[in-house]
């Protein structure tokens, strides 16, 4: 694949490809060093050894479920893992090789002369996010690669059904391997359409989605639902669509503080095609601009920047478009200021080490002494390094407030490359050793496990694992989060139902709640059922128009624990004061209390004795459902004890009426003991 446009002139193309391979290869040494694996991508881990071993698609070996969301990528590590039965070392080799030849396409295939291919390069490398997910384990460096190939599909002059038809191809491949990034390719594959139109390029665009059609015919009849199992665990957790929104906008926060040349780079490349006019490229951004407002719409996620990563590359691929050579300055103007702005933060992907994730800088080394890390150290922790060689280092959390994490700091020291020796199992994380003692002891199970990578894939088929999180579960996929107001996203605890533990395996179906057990022995008869007994067929179809949805108490289930009572139970003032345990106080966990009020009231003020110092949820609620939310903290009382509070009501509670009032504890206060004395409204 060769670089269109190349520059002739004062640079030849003989020092454009050195300096280009001389960007590769360092891009190669960086993605090296950072190299690394999440718990997440061992999900998909263990399918893909259950189905080499004979025992399907499957995470639990007793039930068709499918726990990861890209089939192809599964299916690539697969056919790897087949003939190379590493584990650790082959889904780094695949990882990294798929993430290199994708550079290769964006550098050679797609910018425009060999200033764009440095610059394209370059700015990958001072990528947090496009680094941390070029390994990792997940599905992102295949998502990079077909991008790639749609762009250099696109940006063709030459337009037929076979450009269509590629078109068709590479869109439908990229959806199968992660299907919302089906919105990259929606524009662009419209406008391609629309230039040949009727019903013949229909046909051929149908002919180019085959692979993904296929798949979902197979997903549909295999495991009984079009989506995979995490898209229902994710999609339906119950949270207001507002608070996801926000938490999304908290996604894009993280990645401004912490990686900020992901962020401006990725704005200007969306940006750019705009101010320069260019129809095609405009198409492609808008296509990006699409999947950012999507990842915003569903909260984004709980690895920062991993969702960021392949809009990252599309915009570097349309600044590598733009006519800058070598020869000008603009080229390296812009890679400096990418260079200079990644470097200015800490954990830059250039400066990881083996000691990444665990490093304490010596900040008491004079700056003349100290090795090429410490002095960047020293740029990135701030000027008072200098000017305070003594003090104390403070390193940015693993997560910020909002739940957003640095994914490869947490995990690097247990499953980095450079961790790595011959002999040496890897991962060794403790979750990846109680997976081990899983296998060796031929555990059955069940167990209940959030973060269910390492212990499933090292469990072996053997042992039954209930993920808590619902990522591999069928029942708790389709029960909403237990409601918590300091909630994680991508961290959704289910609530698990009384007598499920007992049911899972081959014995008979004990859950307690009988209209859950009934909804239960349905969804048993889909995923283990005989694929073509025409009652799971009829079953297939009743799940999936909805038919069975009476049977969850979703209300139930997200507000599992809460005690309900009688609003007039509470109702009589309490001193301020009064101890939080005293006679005739209510002591408070964190799932909270429900007061009924007996009928709807539209009162502006709730009074309420509540400990000091802490700060509790108020929801009301009408029939069941939430109309008004508050939050309130409560002041100190100079001795301890409830405080008198006087709380306004929102106003959307105040017009449509509230027959109930939930108070949650929100945790974080100093003590952390909950109570309250009364409740009713003014």
């Amino acid at each position: 694949m060769s670089v269109l446009n190349k520059e002739r002139g004062p640079v030849s193309d003989g020092v454009g490809a050195a300096l280009t391979l001389g960007a590769v290869v360092a891009f190669a040494m960086i993605m090296y060093s950072t190299a690394w694996l999440c718990d997440d991508a061992y999900i998909s881990y263990r399918v893909a050894e259950n189905f080499l071993d004979g025992n399907g698609l499957r995470w639990n070996v007793v039930e068709r479920v499918q726990p990861f969301t890209h089939p192809l990528w599964l299916f690539l590590n697969t056919a790897v893992f087949a003939v190379w039965r590493d584990g650790y070392l082959t889904w780094l080799a695949v990882a990294m090789g798929t993430s290199l030849l994708a550079v290769c396409v964006a550098a050679l295939g797609l910018a425009r002369n060999w200033g764009g291919a440095v610059l394209a390069v370059g700015l990958l490398c001072f990528s947090r996010a496009f680094m941390d997910y070029s390994t990792s384990g997940l599905e992102n460096p295949l998502s990079y690669l077909l991008l790639g190939l749609f762009a250099a599909i696109f940006f063709r002059r030459q337009w037929g059904y076979g450009s269509l038809f590629a078109l068709s191809l590479a869109a439908s491949l990229a959806t199968l391997n992660r299907m919302d990034t089906l919105l990259f390719f929606l524009p662009a594959l419209a406008y391609a359409w629309l230039t040949l139109r009727g019903i013949r390029a229909l046909f051929v665009v149908f002919l180019g989605f085959l692979p993904f059609i296929g798949w979902e015919v197979f997903s549909i009849v295999y495991y009984g639902f079009p989506f995979p199992n995490t898209a229902y665990a994710k999609l339906g957790t119950g949270i207001d669509s507002g608070e996801l929104i926000a938490q999304g906008f908290h996604y894009l926060n993280y990645t401004l503080q912490r990686d900020p040349s992901t962020f401006i780079f990725l704005g200007l490349g969306l940006l750019v095609p705009f101010i320069a006019r260019d129809f095609k490229a405009m198409l492609l951004s808008l296509g990006g601009l699409l999947y950012v407002v999507y990842v915003i719409k569903i909260g984004g996620d709980f690895m920062g920047g991993r969702f960021l990563a392949v809009p990252f590359l599309l915009s570097v691929i349309l600044l590598s478009r733009l006519p800058m050579p070598i020869s000008s300055p603009r080229t390296w103007i812009i890679l400096g200021i990418g260079a200079a702005v990644s470097l200015s933060r800490p954990f830059s992907p250039p400066t990881t080490g083996q000691d990444f994730g665990e490093r304490v800088y010596d900040l008491s080394v004079p700056a003349s002494q100290g090795g090429f890390r410490d002095r960047i150290a020293r740029l990135q922790y701030g000027w008072n390094a200098f000017e305070n060689p003594q003090a104390a280092i403070v390193v940015p959390g693993f997560k910020d407030d909002s739940g957003v994490g640095d994914e490869r700091r947490f995990y690097y020291q247990v499953a980095g490359l450079l961790q790595w020796q011959p002999g040496k199992e890897m991962p060794t994380h403790s979750y990846a050793q109680t997976g081990r003692q899983y296998r060796a002891t031929q555990e059955k199970g069940p167990k209940i496990h959030g973060s269910v990578g390492f212990r499933g894939f090292f469990g072996g088929p053997s042992v039954y694992i209930i993920d808590s999180y619902a990522l591999a579960d069928p029942l708790l996929a389709r029960l909403p989060a237990r409601y918590a107001p300091n909630w994680r996203i991508g961290h959704f605890t289910r609530e698990i139902p009384a007598g499920y533990q007992a049911s899972v395996l081959d014995g008979p179906n004990v859950i307690q709640d009988r209209q859950l057990a009934e909804y239960y022995d349905i969804l048993r008869l889909i995923t283990r059922g005989p694929l073509f007994d025409p009652a799971r067929l009829e079953a297939v179809w009743n799940m999936n128009t909805g038919k069975y949805a009476h049977l969850v108490d979703d209300d139930q289930y997200r507000f599992a624990g809460m005690r309900r009572m009688p609003q007039s139970s509470y109702a009589d003032p309490k001193p301020e004061g009064t101890a939080w345990n005293a006679p005739g106080t209510l002591q408070l966990n964190l799932r909270g209390a429900e007061f009924q009020l007996g009928e709807a009231v539209h009162n502006s003020m709730v009074e309420a004795s509540l400990d000091n110092r802490d700060t509790y949820r108020l929801l009301f609620m009408l029939g069941g459902k939430q109309v008004g939310k508050r939050d309130e903290t409560i002041p100190p009382v100079p001795r301890g004890g409830l405080a008198l509070v006087k709380i306004p009501v929102p106003l959307s509670a105040v017009r449509a009426g509230y027959d109930a009032i939930r108070v949650i504890p929100i945790p974080g206060g100093k003590e952390e003991k909950y109570a309250l004395g009364h409740i009713r409204p003014l």
